[in-house]
């Protein structure tokens, strides 16, 4: 996995974010079909232990849509 989807998945601290789900939302975003806001409330619901960042979250996805 790539880092920016790494990081996106490790933001669970039980690991319950799976990178293959967060690289698809990444792509999701990219492709427009998604917002930042809406991926980020879809990988939040699988935190289980309420660490996860979603401000971090969103600035994430917004790289990824601009490509950088």
């Amino acid at each position: 996995a790539d880092r920016r989807t790494l990081e996106l998945a490790t933001m669970c601290g039980h690991g319950m974010i799976s990178p293959a789900f967060a690289a698809k939302m990444i792509q999701m975003v990219k492709e427009n079909r998604r917002t930042p806001e809406q991926a980020t409330r879809t990988l939040a619901r699988f935190c289980t232990c309420g660490i996860f960042n979603p401000t971090r979250s969103e600035q994430l996805f917004e790289k990824a849509k601009l490509g950088s």
